[in-house]
């Protein structure tokens, strides 16, 4: 929390070693939300074999958490975003 606080506080001048690594991170948290989002879907069953999870009560558990998964990924894609951004600028100048 303090390095993305450091980043956040240094926006016109920004530390590039911890903004790449923070969205490096960042861009993992991404994947993982997501593929948990993807997993815990039920309009999204997948294969076969993902069909049998739903009824097991470790997915009930897991399901649970289904609308946390969003709020993550979202948090986390906006902070990658503007880390990005305040790190490396526009690409289209």
């Amino acid at each position: 929390m303090p390095a993305l606080l450091l980043v956040f506080a240094n926006v016109p001048h920004p530390d590039y070693i911890t903004g790449t690594k923070l969205i490096f991170v960042l861009g993992l948290t991404n994947l993982a939300a997501f593929f948990l989002i993807l997993l815990t879907c039920r309009c999204v069953p997948g294969p076969w074999r993902l069909r049998r999870l739903m009824g097991l009560p470790f997915y009930r558990r897991l399901f649970a958490y289904h609308c946390y998964f969003w709020y993550a990924l979202g948090l986390s894609l906006g902070a990658h975003v503007y880390i990005a951004w305040t790190t490396y600028g526009w690409p289209f100048r």
